[in-house]
């Protein structure tokens, strides 16, 4: 009679502990990425004073990294070096989408403006 009531208890059990391993395993860690963007990028991205023009070895950091994690995974720490909003701008300028209405640290990330329609040509004889 145990064993009618402990065998399916395991098999769930199991279940359960595959389930919950699996979406652990999922989450992507961006830390790496994070890092190489700041340090490759600090002449840009730094918070207070003016802003440079993204290095080749800051663009080439940006291709290879998603900026969308690690706007999700930078603290207040990050931002007392360095600004989100200018991360927002530059994964915007590297053509990386970045969904409006999150968050990029404690930055809220705005809608992309929109563009104006195409003017009309105008036919002079």
């Amino acid at each position: 009679m145990a064993t009618k009531v402990i065998v399916p208890l395991m098999a769930a059990f199991v279940a359960l502990t595959m389930l919950v391993a699996h979406q652990a395993c999922a989450e992507k860690d961006c830390y790496h990425e994070k890092v190489r963007v700041i340090d490759d990028c600090i002449d840009f991205l730094r918070k207070y004073g003016s802003t440079l023009r993204p290095s080749f070895n800051c663009r080439m950091a940006v291709d290879v990294s998603d900026l969308a994690c690690i706007c999700r995974i930078l603290n207040d720490t990050d931002e007392e070096k360095i600004s989100a909003e200018k991360l927002v701008l530059l994964a915007r300028s590297e053509g990386q989408a970045l969904e409006a209405g999150t968050k990029c640290g404690s930055y809220p990330i705005p809608p992309l403006p929109a563009r104006p329609p195409p003017r009309a040509k105008s036919m002079r004889a």
